[in-house]
């Protein structure tokens, strides 16, 4: 169980709900509150692949289609949880409708579509576990383009058998062939991109950004 206390016009309050259970593949979980979001992902392809979910995330919230609102850093724990308070970072957000763009460390950027958040009177998680939406692994160079490609490889194969927690995808402590075998079945895979992304002005256009 999880208790979140958010102070503010609103008063004091408490609010509890007991997470889903785990999926094979990077799913996300969002529990609304006035300023603190707690999210809850899935990694995919960890060994072992339950309580092995910790990784540094970036989430970034946006006007539906709209312009950059908010950005938040978290890590999670081992079952995939993390929090992000949006009010401490300095930002004041509203109940309503947002895209909700997340990076995992080594993971392409995923788009959340028009997500509700912030809203103390509405549903306790926002479940994106039933829409098959994953974040994949192998975004691993030191540049990131939003694009699993030979740079990802490259590392990798630099990288083999050290414990270098980036490149070692499954998070089973080397860095491997298993791991190799997971960027090679994501080679060419493109991120999604908010809006206004530098990304989006590469040449050619949007090469390192799905539609």
């Amino acid at each position: 169980m999880i208790g979140i206390f958010v102070f503010g016009s609103f008063g004091s309050f408490v609010k509890t709900n007991a997470l889903g259970s785990a999926t094979t593949i990077v799913n996300l979980l969002v529990k609304n509150s006035l300023c603190t979001s707690v999210f809850k992902a899935y990694p995919e392809k960890r060994i072992p692949r339950i309580g092995n979910w910790s990784t540094d995330i970036i989430s970034d919230v946006y006007v539906v289609n709209g312009s950059k609102l908010a950005t938040g850093t978290a890590t999670s724990d081992s079952q995939g949880i993390y929090t992000i308070d949006y009010c401490a970072l300095g930002y004041t957000l509203f109940p309503g409708n947002y895209d909700f763009y997340v990076k995992g460390f080594s993971h392409l950027e995923k788009k959340f579509a028009n997500t509700p958040a912030f809203d103390v009177d509405g549903p306790s998680i926002t479940d994106f576990t039933t829409d098959s939406r994953q974040l994949f692994a192998g975004e691993t160079s030191m540049v990131f383009d939003n694009k699993i490609n030979s740079l990802d490889l490259s590392t990798q194969i630099r990288l083999l058998y050290s414990a270098d927690i980036k490149n070692d995808l499954n998070r089973d402590t080397k860095v491997n062939s298993l791991d190799l075998s997971n960027t090679v079945w994501n080679l060419y895979m493109l991120g999604d991109c908010s809006p206004f992304d530098p990304l989006k002005n590469l040449t050619p256009a949007k090469k390192a950004c799905n539609p």
